[in-house]
């Protein structure tokens, strides 16, 4: 159920910022700028129009990094220097290169930001598509909702503002062992009977 709707939202959200960012790139005017006056040196031209879809862009900008990791959408590249330059390379975000062409060593072209903006929201629909496949399957059932009471405490902390990346510790781990071992206590106090499938699940 948490990865649907986790999912459903991730969609929305990359939607939001494919469609923002093309109503952007719609607006923007001509760079006039040469390869030399890029960078911190001076900036881009910009309508209002275009101004305005820019600070949007960057309202969202983290919602939609964050996103695209989500549903493992492969966001990222390497921009190396002019061999006869030289320089450090530079992790870049093809979303970053939406807003800012010249953020690597070289100008990124919009379209080909874009197209990799339009595979990440194909694959929220394609996460979003599988999960709610799996939330309609009776046989997940049995893993999927212990699984996802397990989980209660890390989705109740993220929303207060933890890292999701914090789940995935060794100490988060043992917290859903001993958050197990809760529930398996209660279990046999109210005398309930689980099964060893049941366990399975739960650890699932």
């Amino acid at each position: 159920m948490t990865e649907y709707i986790e999912a459903r939202r991730a969609e929305a959200v990359l939607t939001r910022f494919r469609d923002v960012a093309e109503s952007y790139l719609a607006a923007k005017p001509r760079d006039p700028r040469g390869l030399s006056d890029m960078g911190y040196w001076t900036d881009a031209p910009e309508t209002q129009e275009s101004q305005a879809r820019r600070d949007e862009l960057e309202h969202i900008l983290a919602g939609a990094k964050a996103a695209a990791d989500f549903v493992g959408a492969e966001a990222r590249f390497v921009s190396y220097p002019p061999t006869r330059v030289g320089g450090t390379p530079l992790n870049v975000h093809w979303f970053d290169a939406v807003l800012d062409p010249d953020v690597g060593h070289l100008p990124v072209a919009p379209g080909r930001a874009m197209g990799w903006v339009k595979r990440a929201v194909g694959a929220a629909v394609e996460k979003r598509r599988s999960a709610f496949a799996r939330l309609v399957s009776p046989w997940w059932w049995i893993i999927d909702w212990p699984a996802a009471i397990l989980r209660l405490p890390f989705l109740i902390l993220r929303v207060a503002g933890l890292s999701p990346k914090v789940e995935e510790h060794l100490a988060a781990q043992i917290l859903k062992a001993l958050f197990l071992a809760a529930i398996l206590w209660v279990a046999a106090a109210k005398g309930l009977s689980i099964t060893l499938s049941d366990l399975i699940g739960f650890l699932k």
